[in-house]
């Protein structure tokens, strides 16, 4: 639909063959994808790639719908692997406890022995 005729349709059959090498659809899609997009190759990968492509056809929808497949089965990512860490070591609280007695200039007040003696609040 160009001045130059067999240049024009000879660029479009490059660009068709670059949408097809890059998405896997067919031609038939691809020269609809680039229709749509007035050839703008970037633009037509992306749209189909986002839009899984158009079905204006019964060829072309059974052919985006084989080919979109893969490509969102593609994009899961495996599980992350699961952990099992000690988040807090045994040896570390030794040393609060040496700090705490630092601080306090001599041994923890030995009648705080419960949770609830432990975190009550401060006394003046």
């Amino acid at each position: 639909a160009a001045h130059g005729g067999s240049a024009a349709s000879s660029a479009l059959k490059g660009l068709i063959q670059q949408f097809t090498t890059i998405t896997g659809a067919s031609e038939s899609v691809g020269k609809h994808m680039l229709e749509a997009c007035n050839n703008n190759l970037e633009m037509a990968v992306t749209m189909f790639l986002d839009g899984g492509g158009i079905a204006e056809e019964p060829s072309t929808s059974s052919a985006s719908v084989s080919t979109v497949r893969p490509h969102t089965e593609e994009e899961v990512r495996a599980p992350i692997p699961q952990k099992q860490e000690i988040l807090v070591e045994p040896e570390p609280l030794f040393g609060v406890r040496q700090e705490q007695e630092l601080r306090n200039g001599g041994a923890i007040d030995k009648k705080l022995t419960t949770l609830a003696d432990l975190f009550r609040p401060p006394i003046d």
